[in-house]
């Protein structure tokens, strides 16, 4: 993030290149997101690069329009990096409970134990009484 101030006539460019462009931004980024409130966070940190590389927005209208939409689809595909992290971090997560709980309780493995016996006993007493 630049630490100078941004010169009045580019922050003006830049009300108008968001305020002309933001909602076909929500747009885009809706049926692409979760839900919608993962959209607006998205236009939200959208919004904030283009305010924070004010200096690289094109100065004309349609440049300008396809700069922020290349910017959003960045910011797209990094929520999507990160929910795909998590549901793997979750899944992982999910296995290794399910493994202590398997390991760490007697009456579990019994219990899986004796169904599997029952399913065997079952194949083996049906594939024995087909003709």
């Amino acid at each position: 993030m630049s630490r100078h101030p941004t010169p009045p006539e580019l922050r003006d460019w830049i009300e108008i290149v968001v305020h002309d462009n933001g909602e076909d931004l929500l747009h885009y980024l809706q049926p692409r997101t979760l839900n919608r409130e993962d959209a607006a966070d998205l236009l939200g940190k959208t919004l904030l690069t283009v305010w924070e590389h004010a200096a690289k927005v094109p100065t004309v209208d349609e440049d300008a329009r396809m700069w922020c939409f290349g910017v959003a689809r960045n910011v797209r595909r990094n929520y999507r990096r990160r929910g795909i992290a998590q549901f793997a971090l979750a899944d992982k997560l999910r296995y290794e409970l399910l493994v202590r709980a398997t390991v760490d309780t007697p009456d579990v493995t019994i219990e899986t134990e004796l169904r599997a016996q029952e399913v065997r006993d079952a194949v083996y007493t049906r594939s024995t009484s087909v003709p």
